[in-house]
């Protein structure tokens, strides 16, 4: 119930939620003594979620102004409550707990920190008892005077004097200094009179020495005026773009007025169109300016998947930054990384591929968010032509310089072990996989589910690695939650089709095949009802659909389908895995001839892409084998029963 006006000026709208003080229960608010759960959850003190209304009055404003000093302090909830059920939310924030601003970041350790855990005491009667008194402590802490707060102790109270009078202080120090450097240059003069000579050349090397530290502390006091100045102008500068993109959103709002377009309804794309219109005739003081707005511009189209806006507006923006800040700029390779990931999306990977490139160049010198974030989409890039030893390499590149990266957000870091994850599921690393999709859900947990793009990939990720780690119970459950929520946010569509494929896998796997089957032919048909279909994906589900009928001994009804469904195979990373598949039930059926033919090629070429012990490769060359030796290819049979050996798997029968 605080707002923040265009200004950046707080009002408040209703605080006091809880009930007026005084005794007159009448003056209580009616819902809340009704025991109703009124409030914003991750605000609410504990015993206004104990439904005890006899325990809460104004303490309960004390918590949640706490909540808000915590937050402004430190940019996260004390008790984050994103993700949770209501019941885990309740528990979590009557439990207390929140930790001290002092671990999340040093400089906050002290006063502040102990007003902010006065007023998130779980028990109302330990907080700050009036809004007036938490005031008070704050008021105190800025003028560096001592706070209610803390115990009035001897060195606390001197610490304080300090802090207020450090000129006077730093001067009375000095003095003090100067006197007992003073007697002791005496006292040690009258005892060395005999040594004069050597203590005035001592005496000259000590002040050149003192000399070369002076000039030492004024080179790093101006340098750190410099970083200041620098710091300052960073933040003006960026306040002057955040105030143009926010009058381009009010001009975007005001486009869509019914007065505007005599009454039609517009949707956001029309009003940006008019809103760019506009900007066509604008004439822009600063490029800086005129190249974030651009740049704005380009995410919300990309977001809207409007991607011919969103690349042309990239462009200018790339043009402007390169212009007027250079190509190495910051600004510059955002917009570069920005355009790349639009591109992506496009189906042009080649193209994406240059531009997160030239982003990386620059990693040898001092580099940014942008190239780490531009190395773990070459990763992804990697991934999707099946070189996912690369891809793991170049993912855990980009994760450790995100980690050690100051301006990184959690979210970052978040998406990169999510796709690590994937890396690490298709090379079969199954303990990493399910390592990093944990990591990567706890984060969004921290961070608010609801404030991600995708929200829905982390769950849905975290189960695929339950999953291929034998807790199927529970990928089951998580799978189930995650298509319910996609469903009713989305819809149909590519998303709710690939839940289903990795649910339709677990229940295989679980030996629920008519559950399987069904679950995977309604993610095949909507798949191939989209009009931007993936067909890497659509190869994927053809392969889950054939492992299925094999696993469910019905090889023949799988060739069958295949043969009505997908009779064509691309020749690539994808395509070698389904013929792999394909190969096993043309062997199970006893069309030998054709298994080999099937699986040989496909054998190679996924060969040049997984590590040696793949699941895949080893089932590939166990056909091989098999098949070789019942054609009575003696010499194939051992060839192949070679590479076997090579992937440290032996037929049963041999020693």
């Amino acid at each position: 119930n605080v707002m923040v006006d265009t200004r950046g000026r707080p009002k408040v709208l209703d605080f006091g939620i809880a009930h007026l003080s005084g005794d007159d229960d009448a003056a209580r608010l009616t819902n809340t003594a009704s025991g109703q759960l009124l409030g914003t959850l991750a605000y609410m003190s504990p015993e206004q979620l104990s439904g005890d209304s006899s325990r809460v009055d104004a303490r309960s404003d004390i918590y949640a102004l706490g909540v808000l000093l915590f937050e402004s302090l430190s940019g996260v909830l004390p008790i984050p409550v994103g993700g949770l059920t209501l019941p885990e939310a309740t528990r979590a924030i009557t439990r207390g707990g929140a930790p001290s601003l002092g671990t999340l970041d040093g400089r906050l350790r002290g006063d502040l920190e102990t007003i902010a855990s006065r007023a998130l005491e779980t028990e109302p009667g330990r907080r700050y008892p009036s809004a007036a008194e938490l005031a008070g402590d704050l008021r105190r802490f800025l003028d560096h005077e001592p706070i209610l707060a803390r115990p009035m102790t001897s060195a606390y109270r001197l610490r304080k004097f300090a802090q207020r009078n450090r000129l006077l202080v730093t001067g009375a120090v000095s003095t003090f200094v100067a006197l007992g450097l003073g007697l002791l240059g005496t006292g040690a003069f009258a005892v060395r009179a005999q040594d004069r000579a050597a203590q005035a050349e001592q005496a000259q090397t000590e002040a050149a020495r003192f000399e070369a530290d002076m000039h030492d502390a004024e080179r790093r006091a101006l340098a750190d005026a410099r970083s200041a100045v620098e710091a300052k102008q960073e933040a003006e500068r960026q306040a002057k773009n955040a105030e143009a993109v926010q009058e381009l959103f009010l001009s975007v709002l005001d486009a869509a007025r019914p007065a505007r377009d005599r009454g039609r309804s517009m949707t956001v794309l029309d009003a940006l169109a008019a809103t760019t219109e506009e900007l066509a005739d604008k004439e822009f003081d600063d490029p800086e300016v005129e190249g974030a707005i651009h740049q704005t511009l380009a995410q919300i189209y990309a977001v809207l998947a409007s991607f011919g806006p969103a690349v042309e507006h990239s462009r200018i923006a790339i043009r402007i930054a390169d212009e007027h800040l250079g190509s190495s700029s910051p600004e510059a390779r955002s917009a570069r990384v920005w355009l790349a990931n639009t591109l992506k999306f496009m189906g042009r990977p080649e193209d994406a591929r240059v531009l997160f490139e030239r982003v990386v160049e620059s990693l040898d010198s001092p580099a940014d968010l942008s190239t780490y974030i531009a190395l773990g989409h070459l990763g992804g890039l990697e991934h999707s032509k099946g070189s996912f030893a690369r891809a793991i390499e170049l993912s855990l590149q980009a994760l450790q310089g995100l980690r050690r990266l100051p301006t990184a957000e959690p979210g970052d870091v978040l998406w990169e072990l999510h796709r690590l994850s994937t890396h690490y599921m298709m090379t079969g690393q199954h303990e990493l996989e399910l390592e990093a999709a944990e990591e990567a859900y706890r984060l969004g947990l921290e961070v608010g589910m609801q404030d991600l793009t995708d929200p829905l990939d982390l769950p849905s990720q975290l189960a695929n690695a339950l999953d291929d780690n034998g807790r199927r119970a529970e990928a089951l459950e998580l799978y189930q939650e995650t298509l319910d929520l996609s469903l009713e946010w989305y819809g149909e569509g590519h998303r709710a089709q690939m839940l289903r494929f990795n649910m339709a896998l677990s229940l295989a796997n679980s030996g629920e095949f008519d559950a399987a089957l069904a679950t995977l032919g309604r993610a095949y048909a909507g798949m191939l009802a989209e009009p931007n279909r993936s067909d890497r994906d659509l190869l994927l589900v053809t392969k889950g659909m054939l492992d299925t009928y094999g696993m469910a001994g019905r090889s023949e009804q799988g060739l069958v389908w295949m043969d009505t469904q997908r009779p064509e195979v691309p020749n690539n990373f994808m395509g070698s895995l389904v013929q792999i598949s394909r190969g096993q039930l043309l062997h199970d059926v006893g069309a030998l001839e054709e298994a080999l033919e099937v699986t040989r090629p496909a054998y190679e070429l996924a060969a040049s892409s997984l590590p040696a012990g793949h699941a895949h490769l080893i089932n590939a060359l166990e056909v091989l084998v098999s098949a070789a030796e019942q054609l009575e290819l003696t010499s194939d049979a051992e060839r192949y029963r070679g590479l076997l050996a090579q992937h440290g798997r032996q037929l049963p029968g041999e020693q």
